[in-house]
């Protein structure tokens, strides 16, 4: 049996790799079929204004950061939140996993206040509601293009097509996202993984909640779009919203299609390029104006590391976590006894005073109203 298990693990494919080589090899092949210096030209003409380029990403930090705390019942703080997506988005950018990376970054963090049970399902709604976001976001951006836009009459219409089944979907996995089915695959995921000891309930949330958590996602989603305007303007285009949404709308299409290329390495600057041929612009500007977007990816990304590696920013963990209301009026009785100086008797087995000193009770999303 051993010996099939060996066998199977060597014969497996590293699909990781193919696919990361896949994205280089389309770099590759765009910077040779494309006039260098001409684009660094272009690409270098920002200079100090890159700065402002690479400040518009906290919006989507910020408006993510606003679902995921809708998606834990708002019993996180926003800064804690907006490290988790910083620093987790750093991560999934940086490691090749189909953009999913920086999960276990963001569910270690998030298990500071909630139990694994309430941390998965926060994440698994989390993904589900940046899917549903991106498929929405994208046909308001290709409608948005065939409206602006002087396009050829044959992608005129496979933009409107596209557009519309792309609503279409966005309304199944709506309905998917809203039923129970998440939280019942990821209770039989936890219980099949044995993550978790004694396995408690996940009821869905409340419809309120994804649909507000998914308004946030989509403030996300429209908050790119300064940074492609201000792209564009920065290297003398006209920054029209026909320019920035087709942009925009070859980028967003390019990540989803090729979501299993990391950060979309390659097809994300093809996809560029392509919209620029489709402007009548040429591909070394094309070509700067993804380089540019990909020197703030990288930034971000390095700051991300940085922040993580050195513990800067890093928030404090919760001190207790009090579930029981007994032993929490236990230990409020053993704190009015400490203030008047009195050792208190009947100290909860492995609390210290220091810990009494300033209690924090775990409140649970299932109590949240």
């Amino acid at each position: 049996m051993n010996t099939d298990q060996n066998a199977a693990k060597t014969r497996k494919v590293p699909w990781r790799l193919i696919w990361t080589l896949v994205g280089a090899l389309s770099l590759v092949w765009l910077l040779a079929t494309t006039p260098l210096e001409e684009a660094w030209q272009e690409a270098s003409a920002i200079g100090a204004a890159m700065a402002l380029v690479v400040m518009v990403a906290p919006l989507w930090f910020a408006a993510n950061a606003v679902a995921l705390w809708q998606l834990t019942g708002r019993t996180i703080g926003l800064g804690h939140l907006f490290y988790n997506q910083m620093v987790g988005d750093a991560l999934g950018a940086m490691l090749p996993v189909a953009g999913i990376g920086g999960e276990p970054f963001k569910l270690g963090h998030l298990r500071r206040w909630l139990s694994v049970e309430e941390a998965s399902q926060a994440l698994v709604y989390d993904r589900l509601l940046h899917a549903l976001s991106g498929l929405l976001y994208l046909a308001g951006l290709l409608a948005v293009s065939a409206w602006l836009v002087a396009l050829p009459a044959h992608l005129l219409t496979a933009f409107v097509g596209v557009s519309v089944a792309l609503v279409v979907v966005s309304g199944a996995l709506l309905m998917l996202t809203l039923s129970s089915a998440p939280s019942k695959a990821l209770k039989g995921l936890l219980g099949r993984f044995k993550l978790v000891g004694r396995l408690q309930a996940l009821p869905k949330l409340p419809a309120s909640t994804l649909l507000k958590a998914l308004g946030a996602k989509l403030v996300g989603r429209v908050a790119h779009m300064p940074e492609l305007w201000l792209i564009a303007v920065l290297m003398g285009m006209d920054g029209s919203l026909g320019q920035v949404a087709l942009i925009g709308a070859m980028l967003t299409g390019s990540s989803l299609l090729f979501f299993v290329v990391p950060q979309g390495l390659g097809v994300n600057e093809a996809g560029v390029t392509g919209a620029f041929s489709l402007l009548g612009l040429g591909a070394p500007q094309g070509l700067a104006f993804a380089l540019v977007r990909r020197a703030r990816v990288l930034f971000w990304i390095g700051v991300g590391v940085t922040v993580v590696s050195l513990g800067r920013l890093r928030p404090a963990a919760p001190q207790v976590a009090i579930t029981d209301a007994a032993t929490t009026a236990s230990i409020q009785r053993a704190l009015a006894t400490v203030r008047h100086g009195v050792p208190p008797a009947g100290l909860p087995t492995g609390l210290g005073t220091a810990s009494l000193r300033s209690p924090t009770p775990r409140t649970s999303l299932r109590s949240t109203p």
